[in-house]
């Protein structure tokens, strides 16, 4: 029997050699016990949202893959879904998801004399997100992020 963060290592390589020249993107992946079951659960996401049936499909590979080699041996719950909309952007790929999309961020350091703002996603890339901020294009550092999350228009 493998420890939590082996399993969730172990995953994450099953994911990307099953998954890995697709555009759907491994977001999170947590071996826990919920109550008096372990579970596995698996969030994923790609450009425009990720649907049912695809959590569906992932679902069933996946499984069939970590049954094949017996990762776990223990019963086990395993779940694949969508991180949902209102979560935070962290990494590099969260913010090229939702490219031309606003989001509100926070820093640590101000950029530009603020610490808070509304900004228009642009691109990420080497450690950088840059924002379109009234129109003025905005450098802000991902480790300068605290929290990020999208304007959600209802």
């Amino acid at each position: 029997m493998f420890d939590r963060e082996t399993v969730v290592e172990k995953v994450k390589n099953i994911f990307n050699e099953n998954f890995g020249n697709t555009n759907i993107d491994l977001v999170d992946v947590k071996y826990a016990k919920e109550g008096r079951d372990m579970v596995l659960r698996i969030l994923v996401d790609k450009k425009g949202g990720i649907t049912i049936d695809e959590c569906g499909d992932i679902s069933n590979k996946l499984s069939f893959s970590l049954d094949e080699i017996d990762l776990i041996s223990d019963y086990y719950v395993l779940e694949v879904s969508s991180p949902g909309l209102d979560r935070p952007l962290k990494t590099p790929n969260d913010f090229l998801r939702h490219t031309d999309e606003e989001v509100y961020v926070h820093t640590m350091i101000p950029v530009n004399e603020k610490t808070q703002f509304l900004g228009k996603i642009l691109d990420a890339k080497d450690g950088k997100v840059m924002l379109s901020v009234n129109g003025k294009e905005t450098q802000v550092d991902l480790d300068n992020i605290v929290k990020a999350v999208l304007k959600l228009d209802f």
